[in-house]
């Protein structure tokens, strides 16, 4: 019967050829968009990684600079923070240059 159909109206047929070649295209497209969700989700996921060991280490230097001040003593206190404020000066400056 869908042949017969299709020799009476033979547009019909070519619709349909149409429809099918949609379709294979939209799965093809579905699959690499697929894979690019995938890997944009791992970028995302190793980029939350690197930052949080980044913030690990940033606490770490802080508790470093903490232990380290508590060795400085008293009358050496002020040097210390003179030296360290320059040292926050010098690396800013660095960062604003890159």
């Amino acid at each position: 019967m869908l042949r017969a159909i299709l020799d009476q109206f033979p547009e019909v047929g070519k619709l349909v050829e149409l429809c099918q070649k949609i379709c294979q295209r939209r799965r093809k497209v579905y699959s690499k968009l697929k894979k690019n969700k995938w890997n944009v989700l791992s970028n995302l996921q190793q980029h939350q990684a690197e930052q949080q060991k980044n913030i690990l280490e940033m606490r770490k230097a802080i508790r470093d600079y903490c232990e380290a001040a508590q060795k400085v003593s008293a009358e050496y206190q002020q040097m210390a923070i003179d030296a360290c404020l320059r040292e926050i000066v010098i690396q800013v400056a660095k960062n604003d240059t890159n």
